[in-house]
């Protein structure tokens, strides 16, 4: 099922989750999921939910001095119907039916519908219940020619090279501060215009100085030499587990220590190999 609509009327919140629905949007039903059905007892108005998988059969229920609306589609009076065939065999107008299954008073189906939809510069699906009260007008005719733009991440975009080059705009820039210094990441701000040339397979490095907050980007083409951090043991134990065999580890003794017996010479800070 696929059509599209015109909304003429809003609302701000569906579900507890903000959603602005306003009035002369364009929507794209994908799909249309059953969520519930609410059964209304006839007699005392009483009603309970159920589930799309109920198993129960119906039958119409009879009506005094009047015959039936038209024939069963499927199955007959004496098989029933199952909750789809019988939601979908009045035409939209509640029919009363029974259910042994449920109780021996007649009953009202409302089934409660999901409405799957997308919408133009929305990257995830809408999904609106069957009981909003907004009006829409179907415009599936007119609106053959709308194609809706989705927004991407820049990581999809870098997986489509086939599209590149490209012009993109920035639809939402970077959240909270940057974490390198650079001068132009104060310009990817929403509404800036880009034109994205090709994929470098180059690949770079996020650096951080251990004693401050600042950050830094390093091509793999920096041609700056590092040296490794010493690793720190506290104790001779841990350093026995770091040895490897044939391997000689350089190690800087960083605090004194009296031997203990013949076999064991003192250490001080002079340090030497093992």
């Amino acid at each position: 099922m696929k059509a599209a609509f015109l909304l003429v009327g809003s609302v701000y919140e569906i579900s507890g989750n903000e959603c602005c629905l306003s009035t002369g949007d364009l929507l794209k039903v994908m799909a249309v999921a059953l969520q519930k059905v609410i059964c209304e007892d006839t007699v005392t108005g009483q009603t309970t939910e159920l589930p799309p998988t109920f198993k129960g059969l119906f039958q119409p229920a009879p009506r005094p001095n009047k015959t039936l609306q038209a024939p069963f589609l499927e199955g007959g009076p004496q098989q029933g119907l199952t909750l789809l065939q019988a939601l979908g065999r009045w035409d939209r107008r509640p029919q009363p039916l029974l259910c042994p299954a449920i109780g021996p008073r007649a009953l009202l189906l409302r089934p409660v519908y999901e409405v799957h939809a997308t919408m133009h510069l929305r990257r995830d699906v809408v999904k609106i219940p069957s009981t909003l009260e907004v009006d829409v007008e179907d415009v599936t005719e007119e609106a053959q020619h709308v194609h809706f733009a989705r927004p991407l991440l820049l990581s999809e975009v870098l997986r489509m090279e086939e599209a590149l080059p490209a012009q993109a705009e920035i639809l939402e820039g970077p959240a909270g501060p940057a974490i390198f210094e650079s001068a132009w990441v104060s310009r990817l701000q929403r509404g800036q215009k880009l034109q994205l040339h090709s994929l470098s397979r180059a690949s770079w490095v996020l650096a951080s100085a251990p004693s401050s907050s600042r950050h830094f980007l390093l091509s793999s083409a920096y041609q700056g030499r590092f040296r490794r951090r010493p690793r720190q043991f506290t104790g001779v134990q841990e350093l026995a587990a770091g040895l490897q065999p044939g391997q000689r580890l350089h190690v800087v003794v960083t605090q004194d220590c009296e031997g203990w017996g013949d076999d064991v010479p003192p250490l001080g800070l002079r340090g030497g190999d093992v």
